[in-house]
């Protein structure tokens, strides 16, 4: 009988334990949540202003392709830099 009671003492303190670590962060969480709001909505300006500098530089080697293909090439054959043994 001893035995069923230290387990149920066991039980009951870990029971409690586990209620004091919810508690704890049940009242933490809502303050983490609105601290990080600010750098979310950050984090979304840059993310932005990325996507229009990426659409800048695709727009612009567009136009840098466009004006380029239509002129012919002239194709330069390297020498090798070592000589062959």
């Amino acid at each position: 009988m001893e035995n069923l009671t230290a387990g149920y003492t066991f039980l009951g303190f870990f029971l409690f334990a586990l209620g004091v670590v919810l508690s704890v962060l049940w009242i933490l969480v809502p303050f983490a949540v609105f601290g990080i709001k600010g750098l979310l909505r950050r984090q979304i300006e840059e993310q932005r202003r990325s996507n229009e500098l990426l659409a800048t530089i695709a727009q612009r080697q567009q136009i840098f392709a466009d004006t380029h293909a239509a002129t012919p090439t002239t194709v330069v054959r390297e020498r090798p830099v070592v000589p062959p043994l």
